[in-house]
This record gives C-alpha cells, structure tokens and sequence, in this order.
C-alpha cells in the first residue's frame, strides 16, 4: 500500500505534504488529515526567511502575498523570461488558471482551442485542456516537470519557471509564446 494511501489523503492533495508531516506518520503514525491538505491546496505560500521556513494558509497567506509582492511590479511588465521546456511560438489568448480561481479543474475545462494556457504549475486534471491549449507557461517548474513533459507530447510550446506569469497576463490577454528564446510577451 503506498503512502499516500495510508494517510488518507488524495494524489491530487499530496504535493502539499511537509518533509516532517511524512516523517512524523512513518516514525510515529500521526495522521495528515485531508481538509488540511485541501485547505492547503486552496490557498498556501511557503516562505523562507533567514533560512527558517514558513507555512502560511488562507488570509494569512493573502497578508504575506501582499507584504511580499506588490501589484504594482506586475502592472507595467509586458514580457518575462522563462525556461525553455519544448521550443516553437504559438499566438492566442491567455487562459490564466490562478491560485484564486475557486475550481481550476472547471476553469480549465473552459478553455477554448487555440488559447494559451497559463498555471502556477499544471496537473493531470487539466488534460482536457492540454489539447485545445497552443501553448503552455507555468509559474514554477523546469524542463522536467508536468507541463514540459505534457507539451513535448503533444508538440506544443512550453515555458516554464516564469515566476509569475499569472500574475502579469489576464484572461483574453493576446500573448506571443516564443518558447525559442524563453520569453512570454503581451501582443
């Protein structure tokens, strides 16, 4: 039986496990409860500060967002950088899935052909999307992750580690991914 079937919780929800909250069920069976892991899901950012790490969920992750990084760096930029994950350039519409949208699985359902779609990071449960998206940029990740392995499948365009793409582009945004040189641009 593997791990994630004995703590109870679902693949979806186990990217939000801690190092220590699988140690502690290994060494001395405490138990990870699933709302806490879907709670996670929802809304969490993981801050290290002077080498001390931080776990903040819900409002107090909203506070920290907005301590940490302002608006105001994001609502001038045109284009950013990213790693290349599957070369090409593809046109179309931003399709954003943000950590604030309350159900990304249906958003991504959604999506119409030929738009890009834009993730924090991109998950099994977004397949429907993956065939109708002309290209992929994610938040985070690197050439092996998910949505570079997804787009080299389905011979799309993909950059990904773009910090913070979904904070910069807005759904109908027409943007260029130019997954030759790394760069996402609004058009």
């Amino acid at each position: 039986m593997g791990i994630k079937k004995k703590l109870g919780i679902g693949l979806y929800y186990s990217d939000y496990l801690l190092k220590d909250e699988v140690l502690n069920f290994l060494s001395k069976n405490i138990r990870v409860y699933p709302t806490l892991m879907k709670n996670r899901w929802r809304r969490s950012i993981l801050l290290m500060l002077n080498k001390k790490i931080s776990l903040f969920m819900g409002s107090a992750a909203d506070k920290i967002e907005r301590q940490f990084i302002k608006k105001r760096y994001f609502t001038n930029l045109k284009k950013i950088r990213g790693k290349i994950a599957n070369k090409g350039i593809a046109r179309g519409h931003a399709w954003v899935l943000s950590p604030s949208n309350k159900n990304q699985v249906a958003k991504a359902r959604k999506m119409k052909k030929g738009d890009i779609l834009i993730a924090p990071m991109t998950r099994p449960q977004f397949m429907e999307a993956f065939g109708k998206a002309s290209a992929i940029v994610t938040d985070e990740g690197g050439i092996t992750c998910h949505a570079a392995v997804i787009s080299r499948e389905l011979g799309i365009p993909c950059i990904t580690g773009a910090n913070f793409a979904t904070k910069i582009f807005k759904d109908g945004d027409m943007i260029e991914v130019n997954a030759n040189n790394g760069i996402v641009r609004k058009i």
